[in-house]
């Protein structure tokens, strides 16, 4: 997976346009987070902490602030952040998940970016960008350092190093599309909307968001539901992401099935009629939720209620679909109106629950239903996609 960014972080089997100059060898790949103890810091300086607020200090003055990484109780250095007078902030050093310095950013006096400096493993200088006149240095071990008029120069000279005529290149960005130079190319968007332009200079187009059937368009490869893979084992628990108080039949639904952990979330504080539900030992309730922590309900939950009101928050019943949750609803409270043909939405709470307490107390009566929601939105199916990708891995078109 390659990132058209500068980003020196990026995620496990990934590379970026820094990564092709910092990284030189599987070397650099290892490591662990630098514990903030560790940080280097200039002699007869010291680091104050106060357990997660840490700064650098001089004996007199405070010199930088420390920024920790996502977990911050672990404690290990994301950011430093230089003041100048007055504690302003006039360079940030970025630091890996290996553990050593990455990038500075230098900043002017009202903040903006100057110039990135990114290092090396051994802290030699490998890439200076010059932010606002847009261009960058490489500075190579051997030979003339080189010179790139801008972003769109970086990006040519990165992908003839790292990609081969003969692969596969799958790209999301129609903007690279001129610039690859692959036998096989293809396409991959969220939405089927304008390409007619780009189908005509790809081997195939991948669509990854859900459209119902009645919406989608030929010689398109619609992916929704293809990561589904076969004999999930249910699990008691059931999510609802909100952006509103008024979740019809929750409550109900909580008292009639204490067996069924049921998780309530929402990108803002709680009003109310959610809050009163925390004294309920199956109720677990997540305001201002993270992305992270959404992704790991949406893993753990086996059935998504779409019983909210107002509007839905990002695509949730579409994630929930594709991580193979059973979604639950409402003729009345769905969020999409082809929802109303899956067998498991109902006229009334009663008969929810009812399904409900089947789905309980029979076992297979989950992949039966799983089954049903499939062929009832007609998503992909798994064996096919697979076999798709196979055979482009192997050079056929």
């Amino acid at each position: 997976m390659f990132y058209t960014n500068f980003e020196t972080d990026v995620d496990e089997n990934t590379i970026s346009l820094a990564s092709s100059f910092i990284y030189s060898s599987e070397d650099d790949y290892q490591g662990k987070p630098l514990f903030f103890n560790d940080l280097s810091v200039p002699l007869y300086w010291e680091l104050w902490t106060l357990g997660i607020t840490t700064y650098l200090f001089d004996g007199k003055d405070r010199r930088a602030n420390i920024i920790f990484r996502e977990n911050v109780r672990e404690r290990t250095v994301k950011q430093v952040e230089w003041f100048g007078q007055g504690e302003k902030v006039v360079a940030i050093d970025d630091y890996n998940r290996y553990g050593w310095r990455t990038k500075q950013r230098l900043l002017d006096d009202e903040g903006r970016a100057l110039m990135d400096i990114y290092f090396n493993r051994a802290q030699e200088e490998v890439l200076l960008h010059y932010i606002q006149e847009d261009y960058l240095i490489h500075q190579g071990s051997v030979g003339r350092d080189r010179i790139f008029s801008g972003k769109d120069d970086v990006i040519k000279f990165v992908l003839g190093q790292i990609l081969k005529s003969d692969e596969t290149i799958i790209c999301m960005d129609p903007n690279l599309l001129p610039l690859l130079q692959a036998e096989r190319l293809v396409y991959c968007s969220a939405s089927h909307d304008g390409l007619e332009h780009i189908q005509n200079q790809v081997s195939h187009t991948l669509i990854a968001n859900y459209y119902p059937q009645e919406e989608r368009r030929p010689g398109l490869i619609y992916l929704a539901g293809a990561e589904q893979e076969e004999a999930k084992t249910f699990t008691p628990q059931a999510m609802v992401m909100t952006a509103s108080e008024n979740i019809e039949g929750l409550a109900g639904l909580v008292d009639k099935f204490s067996d069924i952990a049921f998780h309530i979330a929402a990108l803002t504080s709680m009003g109310p009629k959610l809050t009163c539900l925390e004294e309920k030992t199956n109720v677990h309730l997540y305001p201002g939720i993270s992305r992270k922590k959404y992704r790991e309900l949406l893993r753990k939950s086996s059935i998504y209620l779409d019983l909210n009101y107002g509007s839905e928050v990002s695509d949730v019943t579409l994630e929930a679909i594709a991580n193979e949750q059973l979604l639950y609803g409402l003729a009345s409270t769905v969020h999409r109106q082809y929802y109303k043909a899956l067998p498991t939405v109902f006229a009334s709470v009663e008969e929810m629950g009812q399904s409900i307490r089947q789905l309980l107390q029979e076992q297979d009566c989950y992949p039966r239903a799983l089954k049903a929601q499939k062929e009832a939105l007609k998503l992909a199916d798994r064996a096919e996609i697979m076999a798709f990708f196979n055979q482009l891995e192997g050079g056929e078109r």
